[in-house]
């Protein structure tokens, strides 16, 4: 039930917290100073490479995954040939919106201007109305600087974040 699911949830951040552990994430905790830094890169929107069969990078807006099966990997390879089965690249308004959906997965949230100067676009011009009734709802906090989800915002962290998407 979903009540129930609600309640373990609410269960774990308190013993986890009461366990020294921090929640940083929707399903992720640690203790001070031990965040998964591999994770966090992810959901910072960082760019990272992927090496080896069904691998996925993404470097400068760019999406590519690499060759699956790993025969079809490795004769590539030395027969010097792209290894990369597919590729996409993501417009300013699908690159802001996938930044947005991984930053309101974290309890840092997002910073709004750095959405801005990295893509173009104006989170709270464009999602203001958005923006007032999430935290008017009390599913988001708005400090001026940082965009992140209250405890009842992560719960519909998906549905919110779909708000956000082009």
């Amino acid at each position: 039930e979903e009540e129930d699911a609600v309640d373990w949830i609410r269960w774990t951040v308190s013993t986890l917290a009461e366990a020294g552990y921090e929640r940083y994430e929707i399903s992720n905790y640690a203790q001070p100073g031990y965040r998964c830094r591999h994770n966090l890169l992810y959901w910072r929107d960082g760019e990272y490479v992927g090496l080896g069969a069904g691998a996925v990078s993404y470097l400068s807006g760019e999406r590519r995954r690499n060759l699956v099966k790993a025969t079809d990997y490795i004769a590539g390879a030395l027969e010097r040939r792209s290894l990369v089965a597919e590729s996409e690249r993501l417009d300013p308004d699908t690159a802001c919106g996938e930044a947005v959906m991984l930053g309101l997965r974290t309890t840092e949230g997002l910073a709004p201007e750095e959405l801005k100067r990295r893509f173009g676009v104006d989170l709270r011009q464009r999602h203001k109305d958005l923006i007032a009734r999430l935290v008017a709802g009390g599913l988001m906090l708005d400090d001026g600087v940082r965009l992140r989800l209250t405890f009842e915002g992560m719960l519909v962290q998906s549905a919110i974040a779909c708000e956000f998407l082009p």
